[in-house]
């Protein structure tokens, strides 16, 4: 299914434009910044899985090796602010 395989990268675009969204809601003065930046993080989180996705179904070995590399640093950097942002919340 076609569908399948784009879904890290659905997923991703969903949490873009929902970091979008709380963006303005948070200088609308309705939420806190730390929800922001659980959205942020999350977003990062599933755009690295979108990039290693695409790591496996590339063929080349220059170009798989660059995006998992990007994969694997977006997925370190989103679970760093989706981290950071939750234990600011509980802490």
């Amino acid at each position: 299914m076609e569908i399948n395989k784009k879904i890290w990268s659905i997923t991703a675009v969903i949490f873009s434009v929902m970091t979008l969204l709380l963006i303005g809601m948070y200088f609308g003065g309705y939420i806190k910044f730390d929800f922001v930046m659980i959205a942020l993080g999350l977003s990062e989180l599933f755009s690295g899985i979108s990039q290693m996705e695409l790591s496996n179904r590339t063929n080349s070995n220059a170009v798989r090796r660059r995006n998992k590399s990007v994969g694997i640093f977006s997925i370190i950097i989103g679970i760093v602010i989706f981290s950071m942002a939750i234990f600011q919340i509980f802490f």
